[in-house]
């Protein structure tokens, strides 16, 4: 039975191996990408592999099929990296295919749903695990802001190449690096670095992890679900805040 790194040199070869004939094994690039996953260095090599040969069909229908696999690495793996290499790879992606990005889209809503604090029944979520929900939560709308920003020069590119200004081989380089771009502009813009403090009504400092304020204000309210058939339901006065891109329910300010 080979040993461990026996299985990770076949996996190597079999991705960049001579015999592929220039395609890409999407299977053994998502099983490499996990045994190297405490090596970020190779991720971010894989990552930008993958992400050259994405414009074919063939690898971008692997991608899409792994999308499960790549998710649940980008939520869980990346939440402790000092880099977001898969993140900006599925950005990059997402740019690419709406499809991708609407799939991406229900996984991290369900993970949402998952590691959230409290449930549907208001009552706390044994699941709730706040580096992962915070997690879900910026990836949410990182891939939100990348189909409504992502992908500015797609129609001056395009016609650049139909009046024969650029080539085909110039204008699939040049869309592929405004996607690059896009992604990383998107991820920096989710690091916090350029945090600011603001205050809020009571002249407290209120930061959101990205540096913007946290906004709040009381608000009349009435849960969805009754504690009992028999029992009134009456609107009650309960404190809403959005932070951290999210909006949150407390019964007090505090």
């Amino acid at each position: 039975m080979p040993t461990h790194e026996e299985f990770k040199s076949r996996l190597v070869d079999d991705v960049f191996g001579k015999d592929n004939q220039g395609k890409v094994p999407i299977e053994k690039v998502m099983m490499l990408i996990w045994q190297f996953r405490d090596d970020p260095s190779v991720v971010q090599f894989m990552a930008q592999f993958v992400a050259k040969y994405a414009g074919s069909r063939d690898v971008f229908d692997g991608v899409e099929f792994y999308l499960p696999q790549l998710a649940h690495m980008i939520i869980h793996l990346e939440a402790s990296w000092d880099d977001a290499i898969l993140e900006r790879f599925a950005l990059i992606i997402a740019q690419q295919s709406l499809h991708f990005a609407l799939q991406f889209n229900w996984i991290l809503q369900g993970a949402i749903e998952d590691y959230q604090p409290e449930t549907a029944e208001g009552l706390p979520n044994p699941a709730y695990n706040p580096l992962f929900y915070s997690r879900c939560v910026k990836l949410l709308g990182n891939i939100e802001r990348c189909v409504v920003y992502g992908k500015p020069r797609s129609h001056e590119l395009q016609r650049l190449y139909e009046m024969g200004k650029i080539s085909k081989q110039e204008y699939e380089l040049m869309e592929q690096a405004d996607r690059r771009f896009i992604a990383a502009q998107i991820v920096a813009t989710g690091t916090g670095k350029n945090a600011s403090s603001h205050k809020s009504s009571d002249g407290q400092t209120d930061d959101d992890d990205d540096g913007r304020a946290a906004f709040g204000g009381n608000l009349m309210y009435k849960r969805r679900v009754r504690s009992a058939a028999y029992k009134p339901k009456p609107w009650k006065t309960r404190y809403f805040e959005i932070s951290d891109r999210m909006l949150y329910c407390y019964n007090t300010k505090g």
